[in-house]
């Protein structure tokens, strides 16, 4: 079977899990993957597929889109919980 792996950087994957503020282990949990899998994930080492992407950004209550900035980008948007909800709706 062919996999569609998702184009997402490792920068945005580790900015999404601290913007979270969940661990890893939560976060592996809530997917249903291992803690290593997302570890990969952050450092470039595997690529998630775009299913897996999806349901990232969904657990981590980040914009899909997000996932597909730069690093130049991702080092531009607040970094923590409390600041990404300071300048965006939580509702």
């Amino acid at each position: 079977m062919e996999r569609n792996w998702a184009y997402i950087t490792p920068e945005s994957i580790a900015w999404a899990r601290r913007k979270s503020g969940m661990t890893y282990a939560l976060i592996a949990k809530r997917m249903r993957v291992g803690v290593e899998q997302l570890r990969l994930w952050e450092r470039g080492a595997k690529r998630p597929t775009f299913d897996q992407a999806i349901k990232f950004a969904k657990v981590t209550d980040t914009p899909f889109g997000y996932l597909f900035l730069s690093a130049h980008n991702i080092a531009k948007l607040p970094q923590t919980k409390a600041a990404w909800e300071a300048v965006h709706v939580v509702g």
